[in-house]
């Protein structure tokens, strides 16, 4: 229940955020080539 209920927070969270201000940051290679958004 509790990683349910911290699931609901984060996206409830992000989705406040408007889709053409939501960028991913992170330092992993996997996401070296990830398409980033253009205005």
């Amino acid at each position: 229940m509790e990683l349910e209920a911290t699931d609901d927070y984060v996206r409830d969270a992000v989705a406040e955020v408007p889709e053409l201000n939501r960028y991913l940051v992170t330092t992993h290679d996997a996401f070296a080539t990830s398409p980033t958004p253009t205005t």
